[in-house]
């Protein structure tokens, strides 16, 4: 399992994020550089929130279901990787 990058996250998104993951047993860790915000244990993957908006997540060695699923929500609050543009005539 690859990690995960999502860009261009508003604070109060990100905050919503970082609540859902420590609701679900997530554990605060101290942030490593100054560009973090926040940063998130969860499973066996770790979530950093970065000022400028970049939340990423480690990948889950164990393949754990809660990682994924975690993922999907965030998806959900912050909208798809990308975006096919599509003609329409």
């Amino acid at each position: 399992m690859q990690g995960r990058t999502w860009r261009n996250i508003e604070n109060a998104t990100a905050e919503k994020i970082k609540t859902y993951l420590l609701d679900l047993g997530g554990t605060e860790e101290e942030v490593k550089r100054a560009s973090e915000a926040w940063r998130i244990r969860f499973s066996d993957s770790t979530f950093t929130y970065h000022k400028k908006g970049t939340l990423y997540s480690t990948p889950s060695n164990s393949n754990d279901p809660a990682v994924s699923n975690a993922w999907n929500q965030i998806d959900s609050l912050v909208g798809p990787l990308m975006c096919f543009l599509q003609k329409i005539f």
